[in-house]
Parts: C-alpha cells; sequence; structure tokens
C-alpha cells in the first residue's frame, strides 16, 4: 500500500473523487508503515495528494512547526472538512503570530487556510498586506462574510491606485476574483455598466457569494445586453426579472448554441415555448427539430417541457435523445417517470417479459430513469442486467422527497436478482451495488450482515441521509454485541474503537442518551471532523457537544471549565452546534463570539439558543443601531431573537442588511415591528412606490404587510418578484387573495388559461384564489407546482383540488403536504395524496404503448420482436 501510494497519489488531481472511508482505512495501513503523522515530513505530506482530505486532527493539531509551515499550500488545497480547517487556522496563527502583524508573503503561504482563522482575526489584518497578496487570495472561496472583511481592506489600501468604487475598472473586478462576492449591493449599484459587463466572467463565476438583490442589479445594469450574453452569464440568467423573458428571442436563445445558461425550471417552462413555436408542433413524429442535436442545444430550457411535451418526443432516434436527456439532473420526480416511459416506448417494451432480453448497454440509455423500474420489471430481466440496474438505481436514482416505500420496493426486487430473498448473509459487494436502496432494508436484513462487512460498510451506511431510526438502532445493537456486550461488560460503547465511533457517525442515534454518555471524549475529538455537516438527532448532538467539552481521565469525568473557542464552533460546524447549552453560549469570549455568529446562525437553534445569542449581541455592541449589515447576515436565525423594541432601534436603510433579515421566520408582533421599520428606513411608506427590488429584499417580511398595504402593490413589482414570493411562509388566506388577485393583474384573469411558468411562479399566491380556478388546474399545471409552495397553502385551499388533480402530485410535491393540511382533506382526497406519497400513481404498465411509428409487436412474438428492434437501434448507435 505504500508503495501504491508513493507512485500513484503524488500526481495531482489523482483520485479526486476518493470516498473519505476508503482514504481512512489506506491512511490506517500508511500509518502502520511509516509511523505517526507526527514523524512525516514535507515530501511524504506531498506526496500523501488526495489522502491529505483524511488527516485526522490529531495530526494537524500536532505536525511540527518547520513541515507545517512548508505545507500550507498543499493542504489548503484538499477538500477538508470543516473541523480540519479550524485546526490548520489555530495552526496558523500559533506559527505566523498576531495577523495584525502578518506579511503579505505569509498571508500567501498560508492561502486558503486563511478562511479558517476567524472573522476578528482577519479583520485585524493588514490593508497593505492583503492588497499585496490579492493575486494568491483572489482564488480562495472566502464566503459573502469572510469576502466582505478582506475587501474592506482592500478598499482601504486600494484608494490612492483604484481609486472609489463607481471609479474601478474591468481589470480591477477581475483581479478581485472570488472576493467579489464580498461586493454589496450598494457597491454594485456604483459600478459602470461597462465595468460590470466587461467583468462578467468574474461575476459568474462568483455569482453564488452575491445576495439576490446585488445579482438582480448586475442584470438591471446590462440592461437590453443581457440578451446577447446569455451565454456568459451562466446562473446570473436566473435573476432575470420575469417580465423581461418576453424580450428574449429565438435567435437569442439560438446564437448560445451548446452554451445555453442555466435556466430556473420557472424561466424555462417560459422560454421553451419558443422552441416548440419555431420547431413547430412536437407531435409531429416525422419532424427532424426535435432530434437529439437540437434537443442538446436547448440546455437546461428542456426541463420547461410538459409531461406531455416529453410524451410526444419523435421514436425516430429515440436512443441518442433519451441519453442527452437522461444526462441531466434537474428534473422533477414526475418528469423522470416520463423519462422513464419513453425508455420503454424506444425499446418497444410493452409489457414486463420484454425486460428479458433487455441488456446493460440498454440500460446506460436510461439513466437516472431506471430508479423507476418495477419489482416486476427487474424480475423479467436476466441476473447480470438486474444487478447493473440495481447498481445504476442504488449510485444515481433520484428519490429525493419520496416515501421510504420507494426505497423498499426496489430493495425487494434487488433481492432477487442477487438471490438473497432467503436467509442467504450479506456481501460487501451487495452493500455496494445497493448503494441508498440499504433504506429499504428491514432490521432482519440488517442481522444478516457479518461483522465484518458491516464494519467495512459501516461509513457509507450511517451517512445515508435517508436511513431509518430502527435501522440505526438495529446498527448500534450490532456494535454493542461486537465488543462483547452483553456478556463482558456493562458499558461497552466504552469499549468502541475511536475509528468505529467516527465511522458510526448519525448512526449514534442509534444508541440511548444513556449509552452515549459513557463515551469516551477523546474518541469524539478525534471523531469530529467526519462528523462535522452531517445530520444527528437533538438528543445525541447534546451528548456529543458535552462530550466534545469534557476533560477525561481515570479518577473522574467532569464537564471543562474552558469556554469554546472558534475553533470548537467551527470544528462542531452549524448542526452539532446547536447542541451548545445557553451556559456555553454565556461563556465564550467575545472574539470567539464574533467569530462563531456565522456558523451558529446558520444552525437549528433552540428558542432559548437563539435568545442567548440576541442577548450576547446587545452585550458585545451595546446598542441595536450599531449592528452593520454584514453582521445582520452574519447573525441570520439569531436576529430572530430580538424583540419588536430591539427591532424598532435597526438602522435597515440597506438592501443588504434588509435582504438577511428577510430570509428569517418571524412571529406576528416581529413583523409588525420589521415592517414599520423597512417603511421608515427604506423602502417608503407608500407601498405602491415599492419596486421589485423591494419585495426580493423584505422576502419573509411580506407576511407583515397588510391586505390593504397588498392591494397597492403594483402589477410590475408583483411580477418581478413573483417567484420568491411564491414560496414565503405564514401567509394568511386574506394575503394569499390579495396575491392572486395581483397575479391575475399579472398573468391574466382567468387562472385556468395561465401557461405553466405562470403557474410555476405565482405558487403560493394560488393558495389564495377561488375554489373554481383551483380545481379547474390542468395536470400540466399541478406537475409544475413547487412543494415549497404546497406546503404553504391554507388546508382548506388544498382541499379545493380534486382528487384526481391530487392524485398528479409525484412523491416530493406529495410528501411535502404537512399533517395539518392534511386534516382539512377528504378520505378520497387523503387517499389519493397516500398513493401520490408512495409513488404509486405513475408508471404502470397500462400506461405504456408501442410507439406509434414502431411495428406493431404480436403477443406471442413480443419477447422476439423487441428483440430485433433494439437490436437495431444498438446497431446504429454503434455506427454513429
Amino acid at each position: 500500500v505504500a508503495a501504491f501510494v508513493q507512485t500513484y497519489f503524488k500526481t495531482p488531481g489523482v483520485a479526486a473523487n476518493l470516498p473519505r472511508e476508503a482514504g481512512h482505512i489506506i491512511l490506517t495501513k500508511l500509518i502502520k508503515q511509516w509511523g505517526s503523522p507526527n514523524t512525516w515530513n514535507k515530501t511524504i505530506i506531498n506526496g500523501l495528494g488526495v489522502l491529505r482530505k483524511v488527516l485526522p486532527l490529531s495530526a494537524l493539531k500536532n505536525l511540527p512547526k518547520d513541515i507545517l509551515k512548508q505545507s500550507f499550500g498543499e493542504l489548503g488545497r484538499e477538500s477538508l472538512k470543516a473541523a480540519q480547517r479550524a485546526a490548520l487556522g489555530k495552526r496558523a496563527i500559533e506559527l505566523y503570530g498576531n495577523p495584525k502583524n502578518w506579511s503579505a508573503a505569509d498571508l500567501s503561504a498560508i492561502g486558503s487556510v486563511a478562511k479558517s482563522v476567524g472573522r476578528s482575526a482577519l479583520a485585524q489584518l493588514n490593508a497593505s498586506a492583503v492588497f499585496d497578496s490579492l493575486s494568491n487570495l483572489s482564488s480562495v472561496s472566502f464566503g459573502r462574510q469572510n469576502g466582505r472583511v478582506l475587501l474592506n481592506h482592500i478598499k482601504n489600501a486600494a484608494k490612492s491606485n483604484w481609486g472609489q468604487v463607481k471609479s474601478w475598472t474591468p481589470s480591477h473586478i477581475q483581479q478581485l476574483g472570488s472576493l467579489v462576492g464580498g461586493l454589496t449591493t450598494s457597491d454594485v449599484d456604483q459600478l459602470s455598466k461597462d465595468t460590470i459587463r466587461n467583468s462578467i466572467k468574474t461575476f459568474r463565476d462568483n455569482a453564488q457569494n452575491l445576495r439576490k438583490v446585488a445579482r438582480r442589479k448586475i442584470i438591471q445594469k446590462l440592461g437590453p445586453d443581457f440578451r446577447t450574453m446569455l451565454a456568459n452569464i451562466s446562473d446570473l440568467v436566473q435573476d432575470i426579472p420575469f417580465k423581461n423573458l418576453s424580450d428574449i428571442t429565438f435567435d437569442d436563445l439560438d446564437a448560445t448554441g451548446d452554451s445555453q445558461p442555466n435556466w430556473s425550471k420557472g424561466q424555462a417552462l417560459r422560454l421553451i415555448n419558443l422552441y416548440l413555436d419555431t420547431y413547430g408542433d412536437i407531435s409531429n413524429t416525422s419532424s427532424s427539430n426535435y432530434g437529439f442535436e437540437n434537443i442538446q442545444k436547448m440546455g437546461s430550457l428542456v426541463t420547461g417541457m410538459t409531461h406531455a411535451n416529453l410524451s410526444q418526443l419523435p421514436f425516430d432516434g429515440c436512443i441518442d435523445t433519451l441519453t442527452v436527456l437522461t444526462a441531466r439532473n434537474d428534473w422533477s420526480i414526475g418528469q423522470i417517470k416520463i423519462l422513464y416511459r419513453m425508455f420503454k416506448t424506444c425499446m418497444a417494451i410493452t409489457n414486463p417479459q420484454n425486460f428479458s432480453s433487455l441488456t446493460t448497454d440498454n440500460l446506460a440509455v436510461a439513466g437516472q430513469a431506471l430508479a423507476f423500474l418495477t419489482p416486476e420489471e427487474i424480475g423479467n430481466m436476466t441476473n447480470a442486467t438486474c444487478r447493473e440496474a440495481i447498481r445504476s438505481i442504488g449510485s444515481i436514482g433520484n428519490f429525493n422527497g419520496t416515501n421510504i416505500r420507494a426505497y423498499q420496493r426496489r430493495l425487494e426486487a434487488a433481492l432477487r436478482c442477487f438471490e438473497k430473498n432467503n436467509n442467504k448473509d450479506f456481501t460487501d459487494d451487495d452493500i455496494l451495488s445497493f448503494g441508498k436502496l440499504v433504506c429499504g432494508m428491514q432490521v432482519s436484513h440488517i442481522k444478516r450482515i457479518p461483522n465484518d462487512i458491516l464494519s467495512n460498510q459501516l461509513f457509507s451506511i450511517c451517512r445515508l441521509r435517508c436511513l431509518p431510526l430502527a435501522l440505526k438502532k438495529e446498527i448500534a445493537n450490532r456494535t454493542k454485541m461486537a465488543v462483547g456486550y452483553p456478556t463482558n461488560m456493562a458499558n461497552p460503547i466504552q469499549a468502541l474503537p475511536s475509528e468505529t465511533v467516527r465511522d458510526l457517525g448519525p448512526c449514534l442515534d442509534g444508541f440511548t442518551t444513556a449509552e452515549l454518555s459513557n463515551l469516551n471524549p477523546e474518541t469524539v475529538r478525534f471523531s469530529v471532523d467526519s462528523f462535522n455537516g452531517e445530520k444527528f438527532a437533538a438528543a445525541t448532538k447534546a451528548v456529543i457537544v458535552t462530550k466534545y467539552f469534557e476533560n477525561y481521565n481515570v479518577t473522574r469525568r467532569r464537564r471543562a471549565t474552558a469556554s469554546a473557542t472558534t475553533s470548537d464552533i467551527l470544528s462542531l460546524g452549524s448542526d452539532l452546534s446547536s447542541g451548545l447549552t445557553v451556559a456555553d453560549i454565556n461563556n465564550m469570549n467575545n472574539d470567539s463570539f464574533i467569530d462563531s455568529i456565522q456558523t451558529l446562525g446558520q444552525a437549528s437553534l433552540t428558542a432559548d439558543q437563539i435568545k442567548a445569542l440576541a442577548l450576547r449581541a446587545k452585550q458585545y455592541w451595546g446598542s441595536i443601531e450599531k449592528l452593520s449589515p454584514d453582521i445582520i447576515s452574519s447573525l441570520g436565525s439569531i436576529m430572530t431573537g430580538f424583540n419588536a423594541s430591539d427591532i424598532a432601534k435597526l438602522n435597515l436603510t440597506d438592501s443588504d442588511a434588509v435582504s438577511a433579515i428577510g430570509r428569517q421566520t418571524w412571529t406576528s408582533a416581529q413583523l409588525t415591528a420589521l415592517i414599520a421599520k423597512v417603511k421608515s428606513d427604506y423602502a417608503g411608506s407608500d407601498v405602491a412606490t415599492w419596486t421589485a427590488d423591494h419585495f426580493l429584499a423584505i422576502r419573509n417580511m411580506i407576511a407583515g404587510l397588510s391586505t390593504s398595504d397588498l392591494a397597492k402593490m403594483a402589477q410590475d413589482a408583483y411580477q418581478n418578484s413573483a417567484d420568491t414570493l411564491g414560496v414565503v411562509p405564514g401567509m394568511s388566506l386574506a394575503q394569499l387573495q390579495q396575491l392572486c388577485s395581483k397575479a391575475k393583474s399579472a398573468f391574466g384573469g382567468s387562472v385556468p388559461a395561465w401557461d405553466t411558468a405562470s403557474v410555476r411562479t405565482s405558487g403560493v399566491a394560488l393558495g389564495g384564489c377561488d375554489a373554481s380556478d383551483l380545481s379547474s388546474l390542468s395536470n400540466d399545471a399541478i406537475n409544475v407546482l413547487k412543494p415549497d409552495a404546497i406546503k404553504h397553502f391554507p388546508g382548506s385551499q388544498l382541499a379545493k383540488f380534486s382528487s384526481q388533480q391530487i392524485s398528479q402530485f409525484d412523491e416530493s410535491q406529495a410528501n411535502s403536504v404537512t399533517a395539518t393540511q392534511k386534516t382539512s382533506l377528504s378520505a378520497a382526497q387523503s387517499l389519493a395524496l397516500t398513493q401520490a406519497q408512495q409513488g404509486d400513481n405513475y408508471v404502470t404498465d397500462t400506461q405504456t404503448s408501442a410507439p406509434t411509428n414502431a411495428p406493431t409487436v404480436n403477443p406471442t412474438t413480443a419477447t422476439s420482436s423487441a428483440t430485433a428492434i433494439r437490436a437495431g437501434l444498438s446497431l446504429m448507435a454503434t455506427i454513429i
């Protein structure tokens, strides 16, 4: 293994996607061969390549100073976990001293590790040093908040050379690189159109770090020119106002060639019509306009095709067309099911028995659509084809938002083709092949995994987000028995090796709180880098955090008196940090508090934790009005800990501050205070004068506007912010009725006549429309409703849909319906919803028919005819 690593991993980019569990195994073997990582030299560190991403925290904390100094660059380039980066950030301060004394050379040597030293450390940096190391820092993704701290240094240092922001040139923006994500909306507004146009690539590449209001400002600055730049602005097209989509022509889209930008689903639903109108009736199967070349040119716009559109694509060349379509990962579940039906039509499959002649090459055409094979269809495949189908389903099947039954049905078929529908033990290959279908196992199946196989697969199984609690409990039980429980010990968890605890990760939820309380603190600290980013039950998080801070010795166990540091919070991450106690929060020193607010502001905190953090913020800044837009943004959900009187003191003149607050969820009293501040500080008292930008910024705060205020909303303001407002929570029926009225003004008075783009864009506003509007929505309209909009419909309004309409929901839509909403449904509607949640409403054999221009297949010769057709299509594909 050592020789293999030395000759293979030293090549840059090699094994970039190596699974962490595989890296752990290899690194363990290397440590046995080379000794503790604390003794390794620079040559070894550099030769590890991608294996550096699994270096244990103990190694990063204890590497000799001279070796670490020489290796910062290589270590920083790896996809390290937050805990590993936090450890390196702490070492950087240890090695280079006070950040205020760091030189440009120091910053360049530290590289991407600089983003983990903490906000307070970044704020102390010398502005000139930051500016002089810009060529190195510009390639590091610091994120919005840390990037803004560095950008402020650059603004100060660059005044004499670059001047004020309004005079910056395209060259200046390009030099900033990733740090453009730190620009405020006000900064973007000051830049000239020429500067934005000629540096659009830099903005495009870092769009994810810019707020929506800033991205919309970029589009506004470009003006009509955006039409000629579609191929160059990528994700920024999603910020083109809905009304301006009508300015785009077929020629604008066609000019992008194969570089179609990444349109949103709502935009695709509108713009796909330009292709449909130009190319003609899609049901004309003799047309060559819908061949795979043109489908490929449509790019993300093809996802705007309705279920009917997809079903009507021509049979000729269907293998190539399907290969293009199934390669995309932005389909809805309902659309993927249509693609699966298309696959069966393309392969001339009219009944499950036809699957007996499918080959593994045929499966490649279906791609992710294979997830909707029925157990009967899988059962008719040959063993080799069946196994390959299961491997594909387990690795690329899209089950997001689906019911656990979706996994169970497919696993039942997998057990048959792997010949495990008996009492045979599972092998490594079985578990690897099943992939995410392991979530469909029963407790009895877990019992059939031998100890060594379970040990090998523990890390990957426990990282499956779909894994039910019952299986986690059985894995916990198996783990306890593996170390001799109950025969040899009362507290088996104390005997678990650190590596086993690390691999268990979220499966720790399967242990009781009492059992977890016996974890060795050193084991928890060893494992925390692998825990970071995973999801744990609240009780598990609380114990993990307690153990993380606990001192442990042979005589007693006690809680550490030291307060949580920046490194601790970064190591725990936003999910585990929600396990902090109020005492932990109160005991943090000021620097650690400031450095941690962004992580904590993204955590799922309790009301008590939020109040404690909000109190710390008030104590630190003294006065609420001193909170800058950057701080308001960093505080995230902590802002909801301020009461109405606190909110009245906020300075909300800046759109970035308003936008940050608009993403949180507020009480009615807080909303009243916030809307008052928005009116006095930001948008003005007359809602009739508010623009779409104002509504995009206030977002969730719109629930605080009165019905009379909503009635004043200008049509353009609504239309160009409707997509964002369409998923806002907490709106009353009366408020939604006002939004429905605005939607009718924008999209047409007859809701059943709306196109699918208007239906998807309006979202939750439909929840305020009349029963006659909702009950008349077509299947195509139902298919495009956002799950995030459906879950915010009042239950009484959801009940206006007929049972047939509800049966059209795909699994993600159906599973978004809340328990409260369901109480308003009739028995027939509830049954339709349950069937939709479990995926029983699509892809039945009765929906599959032979292609209109394919040979008629006689039932007695179905297999041989299908085989002949597939052989011909496969031959054509091979020739091409």
